[in-house]
């Protein structure tokens, strides 16, 4: 499970700072429930690494 929290604070760092650094937008809250980080590991332990990882980190891309 550690490889899932790895992907998830990946996803996340680089979400933060592609948001910040290009678009100048700061992240306030998720409109999602469940949030995305919650959202992904489901996704996994449902579908798979592969195709997990996939459906989380498109969801995450669609936060703003």
């Amino acid at each position: 499970m550690k490889i899932v929290w790895w992907i998830v604070a990946f996803s996340k760092a680089v979400r933060h700072t592609i948001l910040t650094s290009v678009f100048g937008i700061t992240i306030s809250r998720c409109k999602h429930t469940p949030t995305c980080s919650q959202y992904l590991v489901q996704a996994i332990k449902q579908e798979g690494i592969v195709q997990g990882t996939y459906k989380g980190i498109s969801r995450i891309m669609t936060c703003y």
